[in-house]
């Protein structure tokens, strides 16, 4: 289950990471923001993109 979790929040920071360097975003911020909320990150760039 922890392993489901790790890959599970590896997936989606590199998907926001992604998503926020297309937009231009700072590479600081994208770094600091997906390492510390994985899940958060993807959620917020998933809702601007839909947006």
């Amino acid at each position: 289950m922890r392993r489901i979790f790790m890959w599970g929040a590896v997936a989606s920071a590199l998907a926001a990471a992604y998503m926020m360097h297309r937009r231009g975003e700072p590479l600081f911020k994208i770094a600091r923001t997906t390492v510390f909320h994985p899940f958060g990150a993807l959620k917020t760039e998933v809702k601007q993109l839909a947006a």
